[in-house]
Order: C-alpha cells, then structure tokens, then sequence
C-alpha cells in the first residue's frame, strides 16, 4: 500500500483498496480520483485513468521550498510547473518546467538560483525571475513521454535531489535506484546503488559532507561523499515519507506511513517517537515534516497540522481549511516564525506559529 500511495506522489488520494496479492485490481479511492484502476500484470503497473476527472483551478503542491532570505516560496506542482510567490506581495509567476510532474525543488545556498527536478528524467537549473538557465537530461535522449510515463513515471525519473553547501554538487535519486552525486554540469562523480522505488529521497546534511537517503524504502542511510554507508536508521515500520535535518545538522526529523514521526541523532539514537493517537485507520500516516530552523519545533499532519517541540510536547494545532483536504506538506520559514501549509486540493496558506493565518498563496490568480 505504501509503495503504490507514494508512486502517485502528490498525495491526492484518501484511501488505497488492495485486492489478494497485486493479482487483481486496485481500486482507489480519492476525493478527487485521477485513476480508476492499478493493476499488477508480468510485474508492471496497469493504469486505468479517469477521463471524467474534474479539473481544479490550482495545480497540486508536491514540494514547497522557501529561498534562503524567506522572500521567495517555491512550490513544485504536478503539472510539471513551478509556481514562483513573492512572500510580501504574494505576487505570483507560474513557469511551464517539465513534461512530467516536478518531484523536488531546492534553492542554491547563496539564493540565487533554483534547481527542479521531475519524472520527465531532467534537471533544470532557473533564476528566480523563472528563466531558464540550463538543462541537465538523464533520459538518454529519449524526450518522448507516453501519457501514462507522464503520470507515473519510468525508470529515469528522478524523485529527489539536493545541492551541497557550496552549491557545486548535486545529489539525485532517481527510479531505478541510481542515486549519485554529480557535479553541476552533470559529470558523475559517484554511484550509489540501490532498490529504488517511487518517492526514495536523497538529502545533504547543512555541512555537505553527508548523504541521507532511504535507499530501503523504512530506513534511512547517512553515507560519505564517497558512499561508505556510515549509519543506518532503523525504526519506521512502512514506508518513509519524508525526512529533514536540523539546521545544525545534528539531528534527523523522518515522518512515515506507520503513522509516526521521528527525531534521530547522527549516532542512530531514535530521541523521539511521535505516534499518531486519533482512531483514524484510514488516515493513519504522516506524509510530511518539516523541523524548524532552531531545531526546537517539528511540523507534520496528524489529521490536523500540530507543532511539537524537541522533547515530543504537543504546543499547537492549525485549523482545517474548508472544505477539509488532505495536508500534503509543511515547511517552517527560514526566520523561525511562520509554517506554510500545503494541502492536496492546491491551498497554500501561511500562518503564524500562534496559529492565526498571515495570509493564502492562491496560484490559480498567477501570471504565466
């Protein structure tokens, strides 16, 4: 179940069926459905779409970045575009990025450049203005996209990247369990292999000088630049959906689909474990964190969006939008002062950490 949720990415569904073991249909269950129909035949994905899937006016939120000075906020949507905001103004831009949707999203260190990635198998690097500045093409050449490799993705697709400290490395995961590192012209430098599968993730520590990545689909491995696997985190009983480090880079705050949230040392010492406690089975899971810049507050939807601090005290719950939607992402902004909040119908709202919103990111008023 876990593995398919995180292969739609986007979270946009309320509920995943399965019938026996992968041999007859899967049936969805979404309060806006995209697909009708998985079904598992000779080991590949089946895919029956919804052609009577009602269009929303904003596209959905798969990452949300805010750029190193907090005036910029980034969201990548699975359209394959890149919505651009001006915090102050809310003054909004909306670029055509991709072919496919765009799975991770991440600001130079400097703030002067933004790097995308998707399931289409390219990179591209942009100013923050949304113009192009190079492309980087892991497709082996092959720029066609059948309808379904749109949605779902093939073996190129890259699901996570990262950039170093001094912005010259790029880290990637891509589908078929390649994850590298690679200079920023595209050069590899080093491979490191593993299971892949739809949604792994790949991190540098703030220092650079560490990889995360959960190569294991429930664990988390921190490895060297060189790929020496230096601890492995162990604790999560399905699938991680997200994981971030501290701003110090002492500590690893990871959320999963076993409906817990963890905070971890470097050393593999589990600190923390915040479980989900609502008698929900249906919503039982954690598909996103985000730990603040002073390392003393976690974020994550347990139902409603709660804050924590450090040692696992509930502090605060953010109210549910109407009409109630699923909260697809949480991300602190760089002054330690506010959360945005994503969810799975296009809303993106950010409010202050007393719980009174500031002010709603609409992309369905952008310019292109």
């Amino acid at each position: 179940m876990n593995l398919v949720y995180r292969l739609l990415s986007g979270c946009i569904l309320t509920g995943i069926t399965f019938s026996g073991l992968l041999q007859t249909p899967v049936y969805i269950k979404a309060q806006e459905p995209i697909i009708d129909q998985l079904k598992v035949k000779d080991q590949k994905l089946l895919v029956s779409k919804n052609e009577s899937l009602k269009k929303i006016s904003r596209p959905r939120s798969l990452r949300l970045r805010f750029s190193p000075d907090g005036k910029v906020l980034a969201s990548a949507n699975e359209d394959g575009t890149i919505s651009l905001w001006n915090v102050n103004d809310q003054q909004c831009k909306i670029v055509k990025a991709h072919k496919a949707l765009v799975s991770d999203l991440v600001f130079s260190h400097d703030g002067k450049f933004l790097v995308s990635a998707s399931w289409d198998g390219t990179v591209k690097f942009w100013n923050l203005q949304g113009k192009a500045l190079k492309t980087l093409d892991f497709q082996n050449n092959n720029n066609s996209l059948s309808e379904y490799e749109a949605l779902l993705g093939n073996e190129h697709s890259i699901n996570s990247i990262s950039l170093s400290l001094d912005d010259q490395l790029l880290a990637l995961y891509t589908r078929d369990g390649n994850s590298g590192l690679r200079s920023i012209d595209g050069k590899l430098l080093q491979q490191f292999s593993g299971k892949g599968f739809p949604g792994g993730l790949i991190l540098f520590s703030p220092d650079g000088k560490t990889l995360a990545i959960d190569n294991n689909i429930t664990t988390i491995e921190l490895r060297n630049l060189d790929g020496k696997i230096i601890k492995t985190l162990v604790g999560h009983q399905a699938a991680i959906s997200e994981f971030a480090f501290s701003s110090d880079g002492k500590t690893i705050v990871s959320a999963g689909f076993d409906g817990t949230v963890r905070i971890w040392t470097l050393e593999g010492q589990e600190l923390q474990t915040l479980k989900w406690t609502e008698a929900d089975p249906d919503h039982a899971w954690v598909i996103a964190v985000s730990i603040s810049p002073d390392g003393k507050m976690v974020a994550a939807p347990m139902g409603m969006v709660r804050l924590w601090n450090s040692q696992g005290q509930e502090l605060r719950r953010f109210p549910i939008e109407s009409p109630p939607a699923m909260t697809t992402k949480v991300m602190f902004s760089p002054d330690n002062q506010s959360i945005v909040i994503g969810d799975e119908l296009g809303r993106i709202n950010l409010w202050n950490l007393d719980g009174s919103k500031i002010k709603a990111f609409d992309s369905s008023q952008c310019t292109h």
